[in-house]
């Protein structure tokens, strides 16, 4: 999660920003369904045009009622996914990637590779999981925050109530409400005899709001400890991603209320999923706040006022420089040499040798000259960049 946490604050910072000017958005489709996406597939490996159209299919599928137009095109969108993951597992087959679709596709399992059908429903598991569900609950806790304004004062005052009230919101609005069961053998339970065969409903909606577990437990408690909810299941069928959805529940929930101090919902315009018996959420939340700047912008703002108090005149301002001619850092394989060095150009596999001074060097004219001039000092021959 440490190494996945500076994408999801990424792709949060970016989704905001695309806002935060225009002072009204409808947060549903502008933040809430496109982070969770962002994060699954840019992790996958998805190509990033796909992004929109996958996170759809399966958003629709939840947040929309039989015969709506919205719902109309769930069939044919989750044909179209399903088709772009089997293209893009038989792809990392061919040619691995470091990505989480190369891992699934070459996986062993007891000494012998995975199959392909069964690689492709371990992808549509893995998206339709982490989509839509992180979208579910987060939605809710955005229109919670809009009702009940002394909630968000407090997480906004106390950023460590986050922890807590994460847990709290997960429990009064659990994603998954239900899921159905078959008995697989004559049993007795709680006084109820159910004979093989016979389906059962299983509810993680009552059991958060068990009174036996939790005091006062139809009552949002912001810093309610301990908090043995069932929102993410239990046992083997506890849900594997629960840790990275937590992960993306609080950055939203830390960014949109710090960024949008002031922000309303229209209750007139607000939709609710049609169908809150199986999954919950909001498919649609029209917002209107007081406009802010983007995160550059203020980058900007921050650096201009550095510049003018502790910095001498014509020194350069890191943070305004073009991301483009800032030095990348440097990344060592396992066999020592720097990630762009030279590769050897030859026959057979290809060999990587090191370009002293040129590790880090940069596209363009300037960058060619000096890549030319590290590999003159450094001896190599036949070279071209990795």
């Amino acid at each position: 999660m440490r190494r996945l946490q500076p994408r999801i604050e990424h792709w949060v910072t970016h989704y905001v920003d695309q806002v935060i000017e225009a002072g009204a958005c409808e947060l549903a489709a502008s933040i809430v369904c496109p982070v969770p996406a962002a994060v699954i597939l840019e992790l996958l490996g998805f190509p990033e045009d796909d992004w929109s159209r996958v996170s759809w299919a399966f958003h629709a599928g939840a947040a929309y009622a039989q015969g709506t137009p919205e719902a109309a095109t769930v069939g044919p969108d989750l044909a179209w996914v399903s088709a772009r993951v089997a293209a893009e597992l038989a792809d990392r087959r061919r040619a691995p990637r470091a990505d989480g679709l190369s891992y699934i596709a070459n996986a062993l399992v007891d000494g012998v590779t995975i199959s392909e059908g069964d690689s492709e429903a371990f992808v549509l598991l893995v998206i339709g999981g982490g989509v839509d569900t992180t979208t579910s609950v987060t939605s809710a806790a955005l229109v919670h925050l809009a009702r009940h304004l002394d909630d968000r004062r407090r997480l906004v005052e106390q950023p460590d109530l986050l922890e807590h009230a994460t847990e709290e919101f997960l429990r009064i609005y659990p994603p998954a409400r239900t899921h159905a069961r078959t008995v697989t053998h004559d049993v007795e339970f709680a006084g109820c005899r159910f004979a093989r065969g016979d389906r059962v409903l299983i509810s993680e909606l009552s059991a958060c709001h068990d009174e036996r577990a939790f005091p006062a437990a139809d009552q949002f408690v912001i810093d309610r400890f301990p908090n043995r909810h069932v929102a993410f299941g239990l046992g083997i069928h506890r849900c594997p991603g629960s840790h990275l959805a937590r992960a993306q529940f609080k950055e939203i929930i830390r960014q949109v209320p710090a960024r949008m101090p002031d922000y309303t919902v229209d209750e007139a315009g607000i939709v609710e999923y049609p169908n809150w018996s199986v999954i919950g959420g909001w498919s649609r939340i029209p917002a209107t706040f007081t406009p802010g700047p983007g995160s550059r912008t203020e980058r900007r703002r921050s650096c201009a006022s550095t510049s003018t108090s502790t910095v001498a005149p014509g020194t350069p301002c890191v943070r305004a420089t073009p991301r483009r001619l800032r030095p990348r850092r440097s990344r060592l394989q396992p066999d020592g040499t720097d990630r762009d060095c030279a590769r050897i150009v030859g026959p057979g596999p290809a060999r990587r040798a090191v370009v002293p001074g040129a590790g880090n060097i940069h596209r363009g004219t300037c960058a060619r000259r000096r890549w030319r001039e590290a590999v003159r000092r450094s001896g190599v021959r036949g070279t071209n960049r990795a």
